[in-house]
């Protein structure tokens, strides 16, 4: 049976836009995946403190012990972290945690999510995680509910002809190297995707309802870039959807 679930986010400016939840099948693979490195590293700790026992005995016992714990804990936290969601397994698999209301995912969430990763593991092998999980409309195990999280199929995004998204003049957004940076950074593989098949179909939209659209999306990557309101504000709305889209997908810097 085809595993369908979406998390729907709707931005404040009325805007939506849909990912598909991870298929609980793919993210079990994903978490077996990870075990695996989880094993290799705590393998390797037990290596390096075997020779250490001989000279520290029981204390090199307890240090491996104590990091075998932290490895298996803070694991997902460090590359969830780093990775914007993402662990090895995660990403070997196309998949990726998302904050649940379109926001960007904070350290808080992924701390809490992986702590409570112990009571979803119980009694065993994932069995109190999993049963409500499946339960969840969007595949929430208690972890992931605690900490206002999904996880996310996050299939590259395939955009069909990138001319067409260049700006029409020249882009002042790029002499802020910084920004455009940030822009990238914060901007998710959906958010980028809505952008441009915005532009890429706007002939196909009846002009008030493109003049809202580009008006709402112009609102809310404001809200995320920063650019200076001195070289925006004679921007025409679509003019400046184009000159982010261009810093997404067409900027070399």
């Amino acid at each position: 049976m085809r595993f369908e679930k979406k998390l729907t986010i709707r931005i404040p400016e009325g805007v939506e836009f849909s990912m598909p939840v991870a298929d609980p099948l793919v993210r079990g693979m994903a978490l077996l995946v990870d075990f695996a490195f989880k094993i290799m590293a705590s393998t390797l700790l037990s290596v390096i403190f075997f020779f250490v026992t001989g000279l520290f005995g029981d204390l090199a016992l307890s240090l491996w012990m104590i990091c075998s714990f932290l490895v298996t804990l803070f694991y997902p936290v460090f590359f969830e972290w780093h990775w914007r969601g993402q662990t090895p397994g995660k990403r070997i698999f196309k998949l990726r945690v998302v904050d649940s209301r379109g926001l960007n995912l904070n350290f808080s969430q992924i701390l809490i999510r992986n702590l409570l990763r112990l009571v979803d593991m119980l009694p065993a092998a994932y069995v109190c995680g999993g049963t409500v999980a499946l339960c969840s409309r969007l595949g929430q195990r208690l972890g992931d509910i605690a900490a206002g999280t999904v996880v996310v199929s996050a299939r590259t995004v395939v955009i069909p002809d990138l001319d067409a998204l260049r700006p029409t003049q020249y882009n002042s957004l790029r002499d802020y190297a910084h920004l455009t940076a940030r822009v990238r950074q914060l901007t998710s593989p959906e958010e980028a995707l809505l952008i441009a098949n915005a532009i890429l179909r706007r002939e196909q939209l009846e002009p008030t309802a493109r003049l809202s659209v580009f008006r709402a999306l112009r609102i809310h990557f404001e809200q995320k870039a920063g650019y200076p309101e001195k070289i925006t504000a004679g921007m025409s709305d679509e003019q400046y959807l184009r000159n982010i889209a261009d810093a997404l997908f067409c900027s070399k810097s």
